[in-house]
C-alpha cells in the first residue's frame, strides 16, 4: 500500500509539472515509460 501510494504522488507531481512544459502528445508515451522504470526499481 505505501508503494502505491508513494508511486501515485510522484506521478501526480511529475504530471502536472510535465504537463505546464509539455504537449500531450509526447508527454503519454513518456509517463508510462517513466512510470513502466519507477515500478521496476520498486
Amino acid at each position: 500500500m505505501p508503494g502505491v501510494a508513494s508511486t501515485y504522488s510522484l506521478t501526480a507531481v511529475m504530471g502536472k509539472a510535465a504537463t505546464a512544459y509539455v504537449t500531450p502528445a509526447p508527454f503519454g508515451p513518456f509517463y508510462f515509460i517513466v512510470l513502466g522504470l519507477m515500478l521496476i526499481l520498486m
